[in-house]
């Protein structure tokens, strides 16, 4: 599920890195998939902050497992998870560089 105020960039076709809660990406990493649908309506969700509208994701992913250095370790039904979908990629040297940029197009306040 993604909040509607969340979804303003999404398509299906997206990438999206999933960290799954028994398998800490610290250690484990994440599985890439693609998002290949998104509901055509919006419902209501509990979270901490009250009920939230959102809309339901179907993902792919690219593998049914978890990869470790020794076996893959098979994702199960039910197994809990967080989506991170990615919108943009920009190069680290840019995100390094642009405050600068704009510093010297006179842009950027301080």
């Amino acid at each position: 599920q993604i909040a509607i105020s969340e979804s303003g960039s999404l398509r299906e076709g997206m990438a999206v890195k999933m960290k799954f809660d028994a398998y800490p990406f610290q250690d484990y990493g994440v599985v890439d998939g693609k998002v290949i649908k998104i509901s055509p309506t919006s419902k209501l969700t509990e979270t901490e902050q009250g009920k939230v509208p959102t809309y339901d994701l179907e993902i792919k992913l690219n593998k049914t497992c978890m990869p470790t250095p020794k076996e893959c370790i098979a994702l199960r039904p039910g197994d809990t998870a967080t989506a991170e979908v990615i919108v943009r990629q920009r190069r680290i040297m840019d995100l390094v560089l642009d405050p600068f940029k704009k510093l010297q197009q006179g842009g950027l306040e301080l």
